[in-house]
C-alpha cells in the first residue's frame, strides 16, 4: 500500500471521528473566568482519584466545598489538593494514596479552602 492511500484512509477516519465528538473550549464553559483557576498537579497523593503529576486541574472558587469534594486548600501557606471530609463537626483532608496520611484540621490551623476541583485534564503523551 502506498503512502497516499494510507493518508487518505487517515483523513477519512479523522473526518468520521470529528462527526462523533463535541468540541469544547474551556473558555466557553459557563464558569466565570474570575471564579476559575487553572493549576498544575504536583506529586502523587491523589492518584487513587485519577489525578496524576502534571495534570491540569480546573478549580472553581465560587463553589462552597462539601463533604467528599476534592478541594484545593491552603494549609500553613502551602497549597494542597485533597478530598474534604466533614465528620461530626471535624474537618479532614484525605489523600487518595495509601502512602500518605490524612490531615486533621484543628482550630489552631491556618487553613482555607481555595476552591473545588471541577475538571481534571490528564495528558497522555
Amino acid at each position: 500500500m502506498n503512502i497516499e492511500k494510507i493518508q487518505q484512509k487517515i483523513v477519512r477516519s479523522d473526518m468520521y471521528a470529528l462527526k462523533n465528538v463535541e468540541i469544547l473550549s474551556i473558555d466557553e464553559m459557563s464558569l466565570p473566568k474570575t471564579a476559575r483557576l487553572h493549576v498544575k498537579a504536583l506529586g502523587n497523593s491523589m492518584v487513587g482519584a485519577g489525578i496524576f503529576a502534571n495534570d491540569l486541574l480546573i478549580i472553581d472558587r465560587s463553589l462552597e466545598a462539601e463533604d467528599g469534594h476534592v478541594v484545593l486548600a491552603l494549609v500553613y501557606g502551602q497549597f494542597t489538593l485533597k478530598r474534604l471530609q466533614l465528620t461530626n463537626g471535624k474537618i479532614f483532608l484525605l489523600p487518595e494514596n495509601n502512602e500518605y496520611k490524612s490531615f486533621a484540621i484543628t482550630s489552631d490551623c491556618d487553613f482555607k479552602v481555595v476552591g473545588v476541583l471541577i475538571f481534571n485534564i490528564h495528558k497522555h503523551i
